[in-house]
């Protein structure tokens, strides 16, 4: 129960709730956390802060969980917040790959495989969205895709409509 490090975060906003990341980039292992105004990324030996990258959107709660492959991050939140792909280099600076509002997930989480972000996006029902240019690749809402929850289980999509528990399943 000893504390062993604590990282020091510049004042990066209240109400997040997305779950910290444990992950390796450029060979250093680290957890990336997601607040509502900024994404971070601290050394897992030390708790030295990394990098950070600005999430000025961000409003009322970010949940979603911070998807990362090899040195690039991507991030997302509801009440018309957004999302973007950040990319850190070596030196620990980061940029934006891109950043837009074609997925604007509340709540229920985003998955990605092979090159597709999939999620519930506020009012545009289930989106897939490109993670190499976050443009919108298509998109489907009827009474059972609305909001809710997405998985990925051998290329297929189970999708929880939150406001009824209808599960629909859908190809990848």
């Amino acid at each position: 129960g000893k504390t062993i490090w604590t990282a020091e975060i510049p004042d990066a906003g209240k109400a997040e709730y997305a779950s910290v990341v444990s992950t390796e980039i450029h060979g250093v292992p680290q957890y990336i956390k997601y607040f509502q105004q900024m994404v971070v990324g601290v050394s897992a030996e030390e708790g030295k802060l990394l990098w950070t990258s600005e999430w000025p959107r961000g409003r009322t709660a970010v949940i979603p969980t911070p998807i990362v492959v090899e040195n690039e991050i991507y991030i997302t939140s509801g009440y018309g917040a957004g999302s973007k792909l950040i990319r850190v280099s070596d030196d620990w600076s980061t940029e934006d790959v891109w950043d837009n509002t074609e997925m604007k997930n509340h709540h229920g989480g985003v998955v990605h495989k092979d090159g597709y972000l999939y999620g519930f996006s506020d009012g545009a029902g289930l989106v897939c969205q490109s993670w190499e240019t976050g443009e919108l690749v298509w998109n489907e809402k009827s009474q059972f895709l609305q909001k809710g929850s997405v998985h990925m289980a051998d290329g297929m999509l189970y999708c929880l409509n939150e406001t009824d528990g209808v599960v629909t399943l859908a190809e990848a």
